[in-house]
């Protein structure tokens, strides 16, 4: 039978029919059946098997694996197994049958039988076969083989180590697919942690250090998952697996490291970090400097955190390697640190230079690595560190320097352990090496700390050196504990400065959670001894302010109280404090006791978020004790003063909140027990239940009835006590009725009758609160049935008196409150008669505006107060009501219309806008027709809604913005029913939009929301025209055209300015390294930075943030002011020289419609101030000569009665005038020369002109001289002397120090040149080699290295640029010059026109030598082109005019609006993106946290917060962004928000792809869920200092539409601006978009 079916399946055509399928079926089942086995299987295929035909033989080898693996294991036995196996082995011989052979062996090897000998004959069978000649499928079969036999036969196949060992070397040797290359480095892993393979070290590691460093890129949609760090990591396994490799791979590694590759560089120093301690100390030692020099440009030059981070810790391995052993009596340690400590300690001497902190970094990393490693460095440095601080006088040295000790604590800490975090050592046989210096850090840090005429950032050093001391576990005494907390408390209590208080206190706070003891002797008795015991101690003030000095100590209180010991014995004295400042108090002030209580209450709550359990052991201590002292004075009436106190309705409101807080961390049995008590006394007026003194006085005729409408009201007031506290109990709490309707029933009859709102609103809500706690049963629904349904519903029908109606449905409004959100059907039912009431004349505002109260938070009937409270309550709720909303509002009345509305706007105010997404394109028209209505509020809650919207779906927003923009802007104007909260909502709302909605959508209404907000800005409400400027402003951004032309722009003058003025964290060019400056900062400090102290003004004055718009706005605004300089020159030298009045109009028209005037000359580059001061050289030229020709000749320029030339008068001219001109000339021709050394080439020809003529003159060369040369001499010396002089002090060459105190450059300047005022007792320091910018400038584009690294161009590049720049004006001049020295008529040319042709030609003909060649090099030219086309403007043709007009609107659009405009746009989005989140909500277990975005900076927390949230963001295709756009303060590097800018420029694809791999993604599940005005982080590791300190990350990306993104990772796009152009990838345009994404990378 088996012989039947193998010869109808060998003669078959096709192996994978049905019939084929099929005969293979059969023949499993047979052997199966036990009717065959598969020995009499291979009998039957042998005559196939044996074949000279190799596709038979290929066929029937098929069939036999086929069958094979289809039967089962037990078929094969240890003897068939033996005949298998070596059947297979033999065949392996036969090319052709190899790739099923190989499948058939990698089935055998998985069963039981296979035996160790089988696995020896199977590997040397393969190793005899060159396994890289077959596909990858088939190579793949040989390593999973070798895996399950490595893991199951290892010891087998020890027995053939050497043969083994070569023969997978041969194997694996020239293989490259990913997927068998990560399991083939998994077995080169195993095979060198388990085999002896000495003989083979230098093949295994050629065959594997040949992939490294390894690059891969996954292919489109991968299914199988490998990534580029799936490999590195194998790879790295491998070569870092065995010390034998260490000889080998170091000089390989080093020279990685040399490498222009960012990933070759990376993975090199990974290898080192991972595989130094492997290697050990001997393959290290021949390349100690190596190793150094390697690892220290990754540190100090670092591209990103993460390189220097890897470099440091590759560093520290070094170290801890050299530290395990002395070979050869020689100190590797010590040999491989003295260079590092030397290099370091050269760099600390001068701390506020760029090398320093990472030199800090560095010698902490090397500290950690080990105790010899931190013993050493400790003994050599800090005695210098020590030395330096106490001989330097200069603060910033100072600082720096305690920062570098600072950094030995941090390695303390990682080494030796901490407070929190003990280490490893034992302190008997390990001592740590800075308790020698102990005394010295102490009065280092405390010197720095209290010195108080020092800047903050010191005494913050000082105050961080302190704290750090004292978390090092077993460094300091208790004693010198106390010394620093006595000195904290003093700070707090008495330093002015906010800033150092601020931080005083929070250190204080977290040495309180360790050093608690410590704590309650020395800080709280002090704080505590300063609250008041009577109001006038109580109103004596802070420092002469006006600023009660017990506030400060209550808000120290209320941080430092928090752990149980301290809060015990704050709560105490904090009882006892109260009772006496009542006692003791002439008034009846309330200001202080509710403080108190506000800070008793805040600590509770901060305890509650901590879990502590101490908290239930004060009910009687305050509970009882301040209801005690809210019961008394009612009691008696004669304690005008108690009663004044604790009758006052904020005290008792904030005393139920603490009770409401203290009685819900009780268990059931205490709560029980409690809640009976209270009903003792509230309801039965059983008050000796309280703890009443000795000496209290009670009226025993005065019955204590807080619930009765016949009490007092300062009685009925207390019941809002009842109701906190009932309010807060468990659901599993019985309360102490017989019969709870009854209750209810009778509270509801209190709640309508009493006369008293306080009341009323109380029992309402304990009726509400304990029928939302009620179990379903009968007697829940018989009390809705009967009294909320029937008697309560029919108490407010319209039958009924009409203040009993709105009482009665104010009660009913809190009963369906409390069944909606258990979810009780009941709830809806109400619901629907809240809905009713809409057309009723008396009860429809309250029912419209009672969907707040239903459906809104509340501070009672919330979880935290253990109510029922179903998950989706709300959602239900919006599902059932929107319809009936909509509905009612289409049919009603229009009366009637605005309380649907109304109803609907509460609805969306408090439901969670995932639920009402779906739902606005059906609710905006209504929201829209609100606005028409005349009700202030309903306008204001409508506007604040279409703020949330255009927060959550801009896209609706987009869709009716027509309309929206000219409502919004129709509220922003004072009328009856636009009052100021209606104002202020609808300039927010129009605030917003440019933050939400695309550019090309809001760019046609720019102008009318500009023009009617000049009204705004004139309100008469200060808040009205706060929120205007802020809403012009972001509109003046859609104004302004964002275009992006060359990173220069900014990166020339307003980036480094921005870090000085505001210390923002900026990126720093080349030009302005203070290492060798290559550019003057004069220049760009008086056009960025002035402009930059102007706004810093103003934002301090109206204490407003610093926002990315108004640091573009301020930069933009002021060259556009600045542009007019050059209407200014050619209007005014066109007069001097007599041009027509037609000439000049027409020649400024061509020079205001140049879009090289709109766009260029708008934008902050250094080019722009070239012009613009080559243009007044020009005028000051023109202006000087005129006056010394009108001097020579003693009259006027022109003829008084010559009406047709514009004429100026200049008669009665001293030589002062002319001399001034050149003085001005030669102040600005020194200015221009230290803005761009290219200016030299435009200013030549002005500078022979004057030698020229000065030579010439009439009057001889020594009047010349006088009149000219020397003026300009001069003006030359001293601006290249002021140059020098502000260069050098802004550089650290020289520093002014007065009393041994650095002065800083804007004192410096400000007495000198503004208050012309020298200070004697100032004295001068020259430190390094004089800065002379212009001289670096010249040297650095002298070298052709240095011009290759910004772009090598051909020579004619500058025709192009000229063409570009100037169009039809350029060919225009360039027709005109030809035909002039065709016809020889350049004797016709003035000397005026003579020099400006010279210059334009000097300019040209020299920058075109140059290889490096930008159009902007060639704006000075503007002035130039413009000037000599005056003579022939009026003979402009209409095609002249027509092609200037096109050409200017096209290269407008290009330059203005498109090339790389969303960049600008973008940072202002980043900032918010990254720095304006608030409200962060945990997700999916605490491994996610939401945020919601608004128009705020969040706050950061410094010190020890619980979380800390880092922003990576990665711009790849776009022009450099400009980090002072983000705005992100350099301080905030210390507290617990985190911004990060990744600039990754033009890198290929795989080198994106390779960055992305090593930044967070979320989950794309989740994101999704997300909405427009939330971010997302994810948990990625818990501070490990720290464990309750979670560090959440996310990645966001941008990047041109035009850009293909890598496949291996996922984006979602979380906004965009349109439009964005870059030229490089303009051809994908049209397919991709032309916009500037922004993406959170997901996963």
């Amino acid at each position: 039978m088996d012989a039947r079916l193998i010869r109808t399946y060998m003669i078959t055509t096709e192996d994978a029919t049905d019939e084929t399928k099929e005969i293979v079926n059969s023949i499993i089942q047979r052997i199966r059946d036990g009717q065959s086995t598969l020995v009499t299987l291979v009998q039957h295929l042998g005559e196939y098997l044996t074949s000279e035909n190799a596709s038979t033989r290929a066929k029937a080898t098929s069939l036999l694996t086929t069958i094979l693996t289809g039967c089962p294991s037990g078929q094969v036995n240890r003897a068939a197994m033996n005949v298998l196996v070596n059947f297979y082995c033999e065949r392996l011989a036969d090319t052709i049958s190899v790739p099923e052979l190989l499948r058939g062996l990698a089935f055998l090897q998985q069963l039981e039988a296979f035996s160790n000998d089988n696995a020896i004959n199977v590997s040397l069978a393969v190793f005899k076969i060159n396994v890289q000649d077959y596909p990858q499928a088939v190579r793949h079969y040989v390593y999973q083989i070798f895996d399950s036999m490595l893991k199951i036969h290892i010891k087998a196949l020890k027995q053939i180590e050497a043969e083994f060992v070569s023969g997978f070397i041969k194997t694996m040797d020239g293989e490259k697919d990913p997927r068998n290359l990560l399991l083939a480095f998994s077995l080169v892993k195993l095979i060198i942690g388990e085999f002896d393979i000495s003989q083979h070290v230098e093949e295994l590691f050629e065959v594997t250090f040949c992939y490294f460093p390894i690059t891969f890129k996954p292919p489109p949609d991968d299914p199988y998952g490998i990534t580029a760090d799936d490999l590195k990591i194998a790879l790295r396994e491998c070569l870092t697996g065995t010390p034998l490799f260490g000889k080998h791979i170091m000089p390989l590694l080093l020279e990685k490291l040399t490498s222009t590759s960012g990933n070759a560089k990376r993975d090199s120093i990974e290898v080192i970090a991972q595989g130094s301690p492997v290697y050990g100390t001997e393959p290290l030692i021949p390349y100690i400097e190596d190793l150094w020099e390697g690892l220290k440009i990754e540190i100090f030059h670092a591209t990103d955190d993460a390189m220097e981070y890897n470099a440091l810790e590759a560093l520290k391995s070094v170290v801890s390697t050299f530290s395990a052993s002395i070979i050869d009596k020689s100190n590797p340690l010590e040999k491989f640190l003295s260079p590092v400590v030397f290099e370091c300690t050269e760099f600390l001497k001068e701390p506020d230079l760029k090398m320093a902190k990472p030199s800090g970094r560095i010698l902490k990393y090397c500290a950690m690595a080990s105790d010899p490693a931190f013993t050493l460095i400790i003994e050599s440095t800090v005695p210098r560190f020590l030395k330096q601080f106490t001989l330097s006088d200069l603060s910033a040295q100072k600082k720096g320097i305690a920062e570098a000790l600072i950094e030995y604590i941090e390695a303390s800490k990682a080494l030796y352990g901490s407070i929190d975090q003990p280490g490893e050592f034992d302190e008997q046989d390990i001592k740590n090496p800075l308790k020698e210096f102990k005394e010295d850090y102490f009065r280092i840090f405390r010197t720095s700390f209290l010195s108080s005429n020092e800047y903050n950032e010191f005494r913050l050093v000082g105050l961080k050196g302190l704290c750090e001391l004292v978390l090092l576990e077993n460094f300091l005494e208790d004693n010198e504990i106390g010394v620093i907390i006595q000195e904290l408390n003093q700070t707090i209590l008495n330093d002015p400065d906010e800033d150092i208080v601020s931080e005083a206190l929070k250190s204080l706070a977290n040495i309180s959670h360790y050093k608690a003891q410590l704590l309650l002797t020395y800080s709280i008795p002090v704080f505590l001894s300063q609250l008041p015991t009577d109001h006038e101690d109580a109103e004596s003030t802070i420092l002469g302010t006006t600023k009660k000095s017990y506030i400060n100590v209550l808000k120290a209180l209320s941080q430092l109280a928090v752990e149980p010991l301290l809060f015990g014995a704050f709560a105490l004295e904090a009882m006892k404090n109260l009772d006496v400042y009542i006692a003791a108090s002439s008034t009846e002030d309330v200001e202080y006791p509710l403080r108190l209580l506000k800070t008793v209450y805040d600590i509770l709550i901060t305890k509650t978020e901590l879990h502590h359990t101490d908290i239930q052991g004060y009910v009687d201590g305050i509970v009882i004790h301040l209801l005690t002292r809210c019961v008394e004075p009612t009691l008696d009436k004669e304690n005008v003063k108690a009663m004044a106190i604790f009758g006052e309705l904020r005290i008792i409101e904030q005393i139920s909140r603490i009770i409401g807080v203290i009685i819900r961390t009780l268990d059931v049995s205490t709560q029980t027990e409690f809640i009976e008590k209270m009903f003792e006394v509230f309801i039965k007026g059983n008050v000796s239940l309280l703890s009443f003194g000795e000496g209290t006085k009670i009226n025993k005729d005065i019955v204590f009835a807080p619930i009765s409408v016949n009490s007092d009201v300062p009685q009925q007031n207390l019941a809002l006590l009842f109701t906190a506290a009932v309010g807060s109990i468990r659901q599993q709490v019985t309360l102490p009725l017989p019969n709870i309707s009854s209750f209810l029933s009778t509270v509801v009859d209190l709640s309508i009758s009493t006369q008293n709102d306080i009341h009323r609103r109380s029992l309402a809500k304990l009726a509400a609160s304990i029928v939302n706690k009620l179990r379903e049963d009968n007697e829940l629904e018989n009390f809705i049935e009967s009294k909320i349904l029937g008697q309560l519903l029919r108490s407010f029908g319209p039958d009924q008196i009409e203040s009993n109606r709105c009482i009665s449905f104010s009660l009913f409004l809190w009963f369906t409150k409390a069944l909606v959100i258990r979810a009780h059907a009941a709830g809806f039912t109400c619901t629907g008669h809240v809905i009713r009431q809409f057309s009723d004349d008396v009860l429809a505002e309250d029912a419209s505006k009672g969907f707040g109260i239903i459906i809104g938070d509340d501070d009672l009937l919330n979880k935290q107060n253990f109510a029922i409270m179903s998950v989706l309550y709300k959602q239900r709720f919006f599902n059932h009501c929107l319809p009936q909303l909509v509905e009612g509002f289409k049919s009603s009345a229009d009366e009637v219309k605005h309380h649907y509305l109304i109803a609907l706007s509460q609805l969306l105010i408090n439901v969670p806008k995932e639920v009402t997404l779906g739902f606005l394109s059906q609710i905006t028209p209504l929201l829209i027709h609100s606005l028409s209505l005349p009700d202030s509020s309903l306008r204001t809650s409508t506007l604040d809604t279409f703020y949330v919207i255009a927060l959550d779906a801009p896209d609706i927003i987009t869709e009716h913005v027509s309309t929206l923009v000219k409502l919004f802007l129709s509220h922003t104007s004072k009328s009856e029913h636009n009052t100021m909260p209606v104002r202020i909502s609808a300039l927010k709302c129009l605030s917003i939009l440019p933050d939400t909605i695309k550019f090309d959508v809001l760019f046609p209404y720019k102008s009318q929301v500009i023009r009617v907000l000049a009204e705004a800005l004139d309100d008469r409400k200060r808040l009205v025209r706060k929120e205007a400027v802020d809403c012009r402003s972001k509109w003046f951004l859609c104004a302004l055209l964002p275009g992006y032309i060359h990173p220069d722009e900014f990166f020339q003058g307003p980036e480094v300015l921005a870090g000085d003025v505001f210390n923002l964290e900026v990126f720093i060019p080349w030009e302005f390294d203070p290492q060798l400056p290559a550019r003057s900062i004069v220049p760009p400090a008086f056009t960025a930075g002035l402009p930059f102290l102007i706004l810093k003004g103003f934002t301090t004055v109206l204490g407003i943030e610093i926002t990315s718009t108004m640091l573009f706005l301020t930069i933009r605004i002021t060259f556009l002011f600045l542009s007019f300089i050059l209407d200014f020159v050619l209007y005014k030298s066109m007069l001097l020289l007599k041009y027509s009045q037609r000439n000049v109009a027409i020649t400024l028209v061509i020079l205001a419609s140049a879009y090289t005037t709109l766009i260029f000359h708008t934008h902050s580059f250094s080019n722009t101030i070239e012009s613009l001061i080559l243009s007044l050289c020009f005028y000051f030229v023109i202006e000087g000569d005129q006056l010394c020709d009108a001097r020579s000749n003693n009259k006027d320029v022109a003829p008084k009665n010559d009406t047709t030339t514009v004429t100026g008068n200049m008669k009665g001219l001293t030589d002062i005038n002319f001399q001034t001109s050149f003085f001005k000339l030669g102040c600005l021709l020194t200015l221009g020369v230290f803005t761009r050394i290219t200016f030299i080439l435009y200013a030549l020809p002005v500078g022979f002109m004057i030698l020229w003529s000065s030579i010439t003159s009439d009057k001889g060369i020594s009047d010349a001289f006088t009149y000219k040369l020397r003026p300009i001499i001069l003006g030359m010396a001293m601006t290249a002397t002021f140059c020098l002089l502000v260069d050098n002090i802004y550089f650290g060459v020289i520093i002014f120090k007065r009393d041994k105190e650095l002065i800083n450059l804007g004192r410096i300047l400000w007495d000198l040149i503004v208050k012309l005022k020298i200070h004697l007792d100032w004295s001068i320091e020259m430190k390094g080699t004089p800065i002379i910018a212009p001289l670096n400038n010249i040297l650095y584009n002298m070298d052709s290295d240095n011009l290759a690294k910004h772009g090598l161009h051909p020579r004619y590049l500058h025709i192009v640029n000229l063409l570009i720049l100037f169009g039809p004006l350029a060919l225009l001049n360039i027709i005109e010059l030809f035909k002039t020295i065709k016809n020889w008529q350049i004797e016709s040319w003035n000397k005026y026109k003579t020099v400006l042709i010279a210059s334009g030609l000097s300019g040209f003909s020299f920058l075109s030598t140059i290889p490096h060649q930008e159009a902007r090099f060639l704006l000075p030219m503007l002035i130039i082109l413009v000037f000599c086309s005056a003579n022939s403007c009026q003979s402009l043709t209409k095609k002249f005019w027509v092609s200037w007009i096109l050409f200017n609107i096209a290269m407008t659009i290009v330059y203005g609006l498109v090339h790389q405009a969303g960049v600008i746009p973008m940072m202002a989005k980043l900032q918010k993106q990254s720095m304006k989140f608030h409200d962060c909500h945990l997700r999916n277990g605490g491994d996610y946290t939401i945020c919601q975005l608004e128009h705020k900076f969040i706050s950061p927390v410094y010190k020890h917060p619980s979380e800390a949230y880092e922003t990576n963001i990665l711009f790849y295709k776009t022009y450099m962004p400009p980090r002072h756009l983000l705005g992100y303060p350099t301080t905030w590097r210390d507290s617990n928000i985190q911004v990060n800018v990744h600039d990754l420029l033009g890198s290929s694809l795989e080198d994106f792809d390779s960055v992305l791999a090593k930044h967070v993604a979320v989950d794309v599940t989740i994101a999704n869920t997300m909405l427009p005005n939330q971010v997302l982080f994810k948990r990625v590791a818990t501070d490990s200092r720290n464990g309750s300190i979670s560090l959440y990350k996310r990645t966001l990306v941008v990047t041109p539409s035009t850009t293909p993104l890598p496949r291996t990772v996922k984006f979602s796009l979380i906004d965009q601006h349109w439009p964005h152009v870059d030229f490089d990838q303009l051809d994908k345009a049209f397919d991709r978009g032309i916009s500037l994404n922004l993406y959170l990378l997901v996963g």
